[in-house]
């Protein structure tokens, strides 16, 4: 070995060894979005509700996430099944009418803290269960830093139950998080051919009335914030007409009105209970 290559040796290895240690402090200070970590927050998160003639429902989020250092990915989880507690509440079962998640409607955009739109890598991710969630994993080339936008679209078909005298709404809109979300914004748009006579609005959680102004066929839900374990749900009831295109063999061949009705005047007798203690 020549005597300039015995010279560069001991560079190269250092050279080397200072490389390794950047990528490992690099690679620690990137993480994973995990939805139980106090270091993340949601600072705005805009969503718009549509429910259509088919029953369907299409969702448009924004939301804009506070990190605390720079992450690796987001997972999106979509929770896409009816309430659960319904079938126990009316004594009958509503098999026909299950909800399902339309495969090829999910869209995603990123737009970073100074607006520009990113290209992501969208990935299946399968460690919820299927016939609740859909879940994706969402990244980019390089990583998410504070500011980041997240725009998101899906459709969820048969969100709306028809019953022989009614059509219901129930849905949890916003689910148990661990983290804070600030200034949320809610727009929920019923079919063009709501008879306004017909609507009664619910809302449970944090979704309660005096967060809630109805214009027309809109009801528009604002809420300052969002804490850890706290829902947004609503329970919305409209004349069944509305929904014209549904699939007739998703109707629920019994009434469901006044049993509904009298499950949100125990609710709400229950909470005034609990208000006064």
């Amino acid at each position: 070995m020549s005597y300039t290559m015995k010279k560069l040796l001991p560079s190269i290895f250092i050279s080397i060894g200072v490389i390794v240690v950047t990528l490992v402090l690099y690679l620690f200070q990137c993480k994973v979005i995990d939805f139980n970590d106090n270091e993340l927050s949601v600072s705005e998160h805009e969503m718009r509700v549509d429910i259509n003639e088919d029953g369907s429902m299409y969702i448009v989020e924004d939301v804009t996430l506070e990190l605390d250092s720079y992450w690796n990915y987001v997972i999106k989880d979509i929770g896409y099944a009816k309430n659960e507690k319904v079938e126990d509440q009316l004594g009958f079962e509503i098999n026909n009418a299950r909800s399902t998640f339309d495969e090829g409607s999910f869209v995603c955009r990123v737009y970073n803290e100074k607006g520009k739109e990113i290209k992501p890598n969208i990935l299946n991710n399968y460690d919820l269960d299927q016939s609740k969630y859909r879940s994706f994993k969402i990244s980019s080339p390089g990583n998410f830093v504070t500011g980041v936008r997240m725009h998101y679209e899906y459709r969820i078909l048969n969100a709306v139950t028809v019953y022989e005298d009614v059509a219901e709404l129930n849905w949890i809109l916003i689910d148990y998080w661990d983290y804070l979300t600030s200034d949320i914004d809610i727009d929920i748009n019923l079919p063009a051919t709501t008879d306004l006579s017909s609507v009664k609005f619910f809302g449970h959680g944090v979704a309660r009335k005096n967060a809630v102004e109805q214009n027309g066929r809109n009801f528009d839900i604002d809420i300052d914030k969002l804490h850890s374990g706290e829902l947004i749900e609503v329970r919305i009831l409209f004349n069944k007409e509305a929904i014209s295109q549904v699939d007739e063999s998703k109707i629920v061949h019994h009434d469901a009105k006044e049993a509904i009705l009298t499950i949100e005047e125990n609710i709400a007798l229950e909470q005034a209970a609990l208000r006064k203690t």
